[in-house]
């Protein structure tokens, strides 16, 4: 038909490549453009305490949750052991930490030697 003899006329072919070069080209520098924005808390009912959560955790932990360690120093932990014992279910009794997160070296220690003993 007109509309094939009309597209293989060498004109109109020059035309479509350059047109499509051109919108190949503007694509590729669309994707170079693009950026990824998501947040979870876009899809969270405002008002929520999930929400209130998120938000308190981003004003006071920006970079994410901080790792902490304690240290006990030059004591003598046979000595001591009722206060390593003490400090450890502390802070596995503390409702802002995660037990999962908890790596004692001295409960270890006990696991090693055989279990309770040395426990007062």
């Amino acid at each position: 038909g007109p509309y094939a003899q009309f597209l293989m006329k060498w004109p109109t072919k020059i035309v479509l490549l350059l047109l499509t070069c051109g919108l190949f080209g503007v694509s590729i520098y669309g994707v170079t453009e693009l950026k990824r924005e998501f947040d979870f808390k876009w899809f969270l009912p405002s008002g929520s305490y999930v929400l209130d959560y998120f938000d308190a955790q981003d004003e006071y932990f920006p970079y994410g949750s901080t790792p902490t360690a304690a240290y006990t120093g030059d004591v003598d932990y046979f000595d001591q052991r009722n206060l390593l014992v003490t400090l450890e279910k502390a802070v596995a009794n503390d409702e802002y930490i995660d037990n999962a997160t908890i790596d004692s070296w001295y409960d270890a220690y006990l696991t090693w030697k055989g279990g309770e003993i040395g426990r007062a």
